[in-house]
């Protein structure tokens, strides 16, 4: 057996020292693992919540994109219904013939087709109520400026405006009828109830173009109205009284003159898509 040499002082210390050393890179190692473990744990908890972020953000897309497709379906719809105008959907305006037609009521008689009278006055109280409505709904449009309406069905009448004072006096307002029965030889007279009706059912349209050009100077009637021609209102040249002016040409007064209104409806259904547009 070999016998080791005895280490010197020197050599003992070194050792001592390479010990020490040994035992702090030792303790250093763990504080770097230590350190390591705490980063590796941060890092798991920020992908944590980096995850969580990415789910929240992937609903909020979600959420937007929705949105945007709601948005986009409403401004769809907001075009759509800009160009419903309801007076032009709930009063449909045509011909049968030679007969303007309102709601399928027609306007006129003929020597050769009489419609009944009853039939005659329902379109009258349609053409009452749709300046009634137009009135109302379009602020521009003010067709009853003059005449106050009063929509009744086939007994529909109409009067002519009371001034504020008159209204403060109390004044009576006469109503005139927008219905008739066809009898007696008075209703030739310009003078009858249905005569003063007729006129200033006349008048009312005809203000309603009047206010309808004032605010479009391109707006015109396709048959003007003369509420002075004669000593009573002619429309397209045509007297409006019955009983002036034979059946026919009573009857083709009264088609001019609906189709003078269809063109107020259709002045304020533009009117009324336009402003519907400005708020797209």
């Amino acid at each position: 057996m070999i016998a080791q040499a005895p280490l010197d002082k020197s050599h003992i210390e070194e050792v001592k020292e390479l010990r020490a050393k040994l035992a702090r890179l030792r303790l250093q190692r763990l504080e770097v693992q230590k350190k390591q473990w705490k980063v590796t744990a941060m890092q798991t908890k920020w992908m944590e919540k980096l995850q969580e972020l990415r789910q929240e953000r992937s609903v909020v897309l979600e959420g937007r994109e929705r949105l945007e497709a709601l948005n986009a379906l409403a401004l769809r719809q907001l075009d759509a219904f800009a160009q419903l105008y309801a007076p032009n959907d709930c009063f449909h305006i045509w011909h049968a013939g030679p007969f303007a037609t309102i709601n399928g009521f027609r306007l006129g008689r003929l020597a050769a087709d009489q419609v009944e009278w009853m039939e005659v006055n329902a379109a009258l109280g349609q053409v009452a109520l749709l300046l009634s409505v137009l009135a109302q709904d379009n602020a521009a449009l003010v067709a009853t400026r003059s005449v106050d309406l009063f929509p009744r069905g086939s007994y529909s009448q109409i009067a002519r405006a009371l001034s504020p004072a008159d209204r403060e006096r109390g004044v009576r307002q006469p109503l005139y009828n927008l219905y008739s029965d066809g009898s007696g030889f008075a209703l030739f007279s310009r003078n009858t109830p249905f005569a003063k009706g007729l006129e200033l059912l006349v008048a009312a349209v005809h203000e309603a173009g009047v206010n309808s050009e004032r605010a479009d100077p391109s707006f015109g009637f396709p048959h003007p109205i003369d509420l002075h021609a004669g000593g009573s209102p002619k429309v397209g040249g045509v007297s409006i009284i019955w009983g002036q002016v034979s059946d026919e040409l009573w009857t083709r007064a009264l088609k001019m003159l609906l189709t003078d209104v269809k063109w107020v409806v259709a002045w304020a259904a533009k009117h009324a898509a336009t402003s519907a547009s400005s708020l797209v």
